[in-house]
This record gives C-alpha cells, structure tokens and sequence, in this order.
C-alpha cells in the first residue's frame, strides 16, 4: 500500500514537473489521420472518439503520432486503444496497435530498437491490483497486450512526456466512418 502510494505521488508530481499533455493543447481533428485509422483497425460503430498526441519517439524526421481511442470499439473492462502512426506530410503509416491501455501514457527517455519505451498503466478487465508496465519495440511495433509485459518501477523511469487526459464522451474528436 505504501509503494502504490508512494508511486502515485510520483506520477502527480511529474505531472507537473515534466513537459505534458494534460487537457485540449494537442487535440486537433484531422480528416487524413481518420482515414488511416479506419484503414488500420475495424471500426463498425458511432460513437467512438479520438485524441491525437503528435511526438517524436523514434529520433527520425517524421513525427509519430499516438491516437488514443476509446468507444464501442476500442474500450474494455480492461481500458481502450492506442494506435501509433507515422506522419510524414499528412500520411499516416500504422506503425501498432496496443489494447486495453489508460492514462497516463509516458513516455521514457529509454529506447529499444530506436523507439522510446511507452508506459502504460493496467488496471480493469480481472486485474485486481492494477500496475504500470513497459512497451518496447520490437520488430518495428509495441506489444498488442500490455497486462503480459513486464512491470515497471516509475521511481526509475526517466520521463521524455507525459499523456494525461480526463478521458470522457467531451473530451477529443468523434471518429468519423
């Protein structure tokens, strides 16, 4: 109870600390990136919504983007989605797709494979004691199923970014068919 406790406080502080995305800044509609999402994953609902978080995570000349998803078709009793892409000039390539993912989103200073390591937090869908752990690229993509990757110690990570939005049916913009 004490290190969740402990780790918590961590994380608020570094809210604050760290340059973050912590409301609207970075949400933007983008017709090019919906259509490379709808081209990615299946999306057969309304009412799925979006946030885009534009980053650099690999050290190239493109920017990534991390799309975090949420609705009828990307959220569990586990969390939601985060797609990652490749934007260069307004085209999108898909780089992954990782489920059952919820705020915050950090990513680490540390790398694999050129690619910043992401850290999510796991909690819901039977995880009763909910932890962080650690996507690191492998062959080109992070893992599908974070809750099977290795736990991490935020009192370790050294922090590149933060994502922490509140996450509701307001907040981003309504993914488009």
């Amino acid at each position: 109870m004490k290190k969740i406790v402990i780790s918590t406080i961590f994380v608020v502080i570094l809210t604050f600390i760290i340059t973050s995305y912590t409301n609207a800044e970075n949400i933007k509609s983008n017709v090019d990136l919906e259509k490379a999402i709808v081209s990615s994953v299946k999306v057969t609902n309304n009412g799925n919504r979006y946030i885009a978080f534009y980053e650099d995570i690999n050290g190239g000349t493109n920017t990534e983007v991390l799309v975090y998803l949420w609705g009828p078709d990307f959220s569990s009793t586990g969390g939601d989605t985060l797609l990652i892409f490749s934007e260069d000039n307004e085209e999108y390539s898909f780089i992954s797709k990782t489920t059952i993912v919820n705020m915050p989103i950090i990513i680490s200073n540390s790398k694999t494979n050129g690619f910043n390591d992401i850290i999510v937090y796991v909690t819901g869908g039977g995880v009763k004691n909910g932890f962080h752990t650690v996507l690191k690229n492998q062959d080109g993509r992070y893992p599908l199923n974070p809750s099977v990757q290795p736990k991490v110690d935020l009192d370790k990570i050294h922090v590149k970014k933060m994502i922490n939005v509140n996450i509701n049916q307001t907040v981003g913009e309504e993914l488009k068919l």
